[in-house]
């Protein structure tokens, strides 16, 4: 015990210094807080880049492996497993998907409804005129090489880690809605939350028992909150933080949205995004 209280003695003499020792001492604390601050953000934003050097570094390691012919993934999804069909004319013929595919050389879709889309070009024939078009937009794009790979990082910063299907989202937004007729309860719900809010504020000056009336108001909440989550997770589900792939299109949309484009069919989807009427539409997935 003797032992135990002599080991405990400096870090105590520490801390009396440290409240005792006056301004100067504060003022030195609050200066290597700061620094230490200083030091943690510059460290962050230097993972950051380096992280963002990496997957560029990996965009052109994939794309230089492509070129050559090389490139095969373990990924059913990259290879477009899902679209084999042995009962078509002609893709398992020429491999258009599946293993050292044409599909695997040259997705690099990172949604479930992107690489629909592109199997549809490839796998079902085209008219000539459709075919011009598109190779009309893919020769401008070869000339657009920065906002190629600004798209390829920006898909593969969000699509990789998340789930890539977007199909729920896309039902729940076209749905329609499916808690009407509940107003009474939001308007109960939001009073008890003001409730609450304007309890706790008086709260020190309310006589007992009264000053306890702010955890009533809590507990209404909580049985008003429980009683209706059968009918409020169908809708709160599909764009919770987990689940709602509305993150992951911000930054491609950006992008999409400021640069100019000659081609028509690239106008014509980037004019869907940049509407003249209305906001932008990173603008409007962010409120």
């Amino acid at each position: 015990s003797t032992l135990r209280h002599a080991a405990c003695r400096p870090a105590g003499r520490a801390i009396y210094g440290l409240f005792a020792g006056g301004t100067a001492v504060w003022a030195a604390a609050a200066l290597a807080g700061t620094i230490f601050i200083v030091f943690v953000v510059l460290h962050a934003r230097l993972s950051t880049r380096l992280f963002d050097i990496e997957r560029r570094m990996k965009l052109c390691d994939l794309g230089a492996q492509r070129s050559n012919g090389s490139f095969r993934s373990d990924d059913p999804f990259v290879r477009g497993d899902a679209f084999v069909d042995d009962e078509h004319a002609y893709s398992s013929d020429l491999d258009i998907f599946g293993k050292a595919s044409v599909f695997e050389q040259m997705s690099t879709a990172n949604t479930v409804a992107a690489a629909a889309r592109l199997a549809t070009w490839l796998a079902p024939p085209a008219s000539h005129d459709v075919i011009r078009a598109r190779q009309t937009a893919a020769r401008e794009l070869a000339e657009l090489a920065p906002l190629r790979e600004e798209l390829a990082l920006a898909a593969l910063n969000a699509g990789r880690e998340i789930e890539r299907d977007a199909k729920p989202f896309h039902d729940w937004a076209r749905a329609k809605p499916s808690y009407q007729g509940q107003l009474p309860f939001v308007v109960i719900g939001a009073l008890l939350g003001v409730a609450i809010i304007v309890l706790l504020a008086i709260n020190a000056e309310l006589p007992a028992p009264f000053d306890k009336a702010w955890l009533g108001a809590a507990a209404l909440q909580i049985v008003l909150v429980m009683s209706q989550r059968r009918r409020t997770e169908p809708v709160l589900a599909p764009v919770c933080v987990k689940q709602s792939p509305l993150g992951w299109y911000t930054d491609v949309l950006r992008i999409v949205e400021r640069e100019s484009f000659s081609d028509p069919a690239l106008v014509s989807v980037r004019e869907r995004l940049v509407p003249s009427d209305r906001p932008t539409a990173s603008h409007a997935r962010a409120q």
